[in-house]
């Protein structure tokens, strides 16, 4: 009957207590290398939760107002919208494109900045407000002049269009709540007035030149009255 090999177990059984060795030593050495750095590990643990609890106690609350706006591209004629029907999405997207840099233009944040600053003055709540106000380190809040206000609301006001809609998200962020739902409001408000305003020139215009056409048909049609009756009179 065969016996099993006792230089094979005695091999193994080296080979497990060499490991467990190793483990000890490992061990032993993490706990010095704790043991010989304990002030800096403490300072830097203390530090941190100081650090997080100034940060928690002052950190300002930011809120977030978001206003929507469907854009629609203005219908050309029967002619015009039925040359190249398949490319009315990429027309549609750059039209819609073309409105977000309008609303991103200065001429609608001065706007916004003007409406703010008329806003506060009218209620006079300071609590309601805060990017008007120059925060300096007496602690006085001065009022902003229109173009730095305008300057601010470029960075705290996101302006995209939704993935595959006709959709526009206006998002203004402020620690003071009002202020951040005013601003939403007033950017999808003006912008809403300007292209009114602008699709009534658009209207005024075209209204006068489909007169000013009509003027020159006349005319047209007169002169040519005038020559067939001259003609006519040469023939008798």
């Amino acid at each position: 009957m065969n016996k099993p090999s006792l230089n094979g177990v005695n091999k193994q059984s080296q080979n497990g207590i060499h490991d467990i060795v190793d483990t000890k030593d490992s061990v032993r050495t993490y706990i010095n290398m704790i043991r010989s750095n304990i002030l800096p590990i403490v300072l830097i643990t203390i530090s941190s939760v100081i650090i997080t609890i100034i940060y928690v106690l002052y950190a300002k609350d930011i809120y977030k107002s978001t206003s929507t706006i469907k854009i629609n591209r203005p219908q050309g004629s029967v002619l015009s919208s039925s040359l190249i029907p398949e490319f009315q999405d990429f027309i549609t997207d750059r039209y819609i494109s073309n409105e977000i840099e309008v609303l991103k233009s200065y001429k609608i944040r001065e706007s916004v900045a003007i409406n703010l600053l008329d806003s506060f003055k009218a209620t006079q709540n300071y609590e309601k407000f805060y990017y008007i106000f120059d925060h300096n380190s007496n602690g006085e809040s001065n009022l902003m002049s229109v173009a730095a206000i305008a300057d601010i609301l470029s960075a705290i006001v996101k302006i995209d269009q939704k993935r595959g809609l006709d959709v526009v998200d206006i998002v203004a962020e402020s620690p003071a709540k009002y202020e951040a739902m005013l601003i939403a409001n007033l950017y999808s408000k003006l912008y809403q007035t300007f292209s009114l305003d602008l699709s009534r020139e658009e209207l005024t215009n075209l209204t006068g030149y489909l007169k000013e056409e009509k003027r020159k048909n006349l005319m047209n049609c007169q002169v040519s009255k005038m020559i067939f009756r001259f003609i006519s009179k040469t023939e008798d």
